[in-house]
């Protein structure tokens, strides 16, 4: 996607909705599961965590849309340093979801690959409710905020004309 075509709300969309069909870790978005938990209050979590704001809608995928959207806008007269500062800033909050998502599991002792294979199963074992919840809400977070930096990382290539590399300082 260029720059000038970021004045074509539709064809943003369109370009938005090619990656929430086409990509992995973004059409992780559409699942039931990531959709009943942004319904049932944790877009309004995270909403009020990362933009203390309220969610224009509960729906995931179109608020999502409008989020990237909305990004992008702010984003298309930045040069690389600060499109990449931004990117990063994301990568930054995404990496500390991950270490949550990672003490949790430890402190329960519960293998990552058990989550992968059987989420609800292993998931059950964790025994505090406190962790239960900052666990899930991770696991939400993350899945928002990686699949805006899969796409802004493909921005970052059309317009710069290179990959982008998160580099932790």
């Amino acid at each position: 996607m260029k720059k000038e075509d970021l004045t074509n709300r539709g064809l943003v969309g369109l370009f938005l909705l090619e990656f929430l069909e086409k990509d992995s870790f973004c059409s992780e978005l559409k699942s039931d599961w990531m959709t009943n938990w942004a319904k049932n209050g944790l877009l309004d979590t995270f909403c009020h965590t990362f933009f203390n704001a309220e969610p224009k809608t509960k729906n995931l995928v179109p608020w999502f849309m409008d989020r990237v959207a909305e990004d992008l806008l702010a984003n298309q007269n930045s040069n690389e340093e600060q499109f990449r500062n931004f990117v990063d800033k994301l990568s930054e909050y995404d990496m500390v979801a991950l270490e949550k998502e990672y003490v949790i599991l430890a402190k329960h002792k519960i293998d990552a690959d058990e989550i992968k294979n059987d989420f609800k199963n292993a998931v059950s074992g964790i025994s505090d409710e406190k962790d239960l919840g900052e666990y899930i809400f991770s696991v939400f977070s993350d899945g928002i905020l990686h699949a805006e930096i899969r796409i802004l990382s493909h921005i970052y290539k059309d317009w710069f004309g290179k990959e982008y590399a998160y580099k932790p300082e």
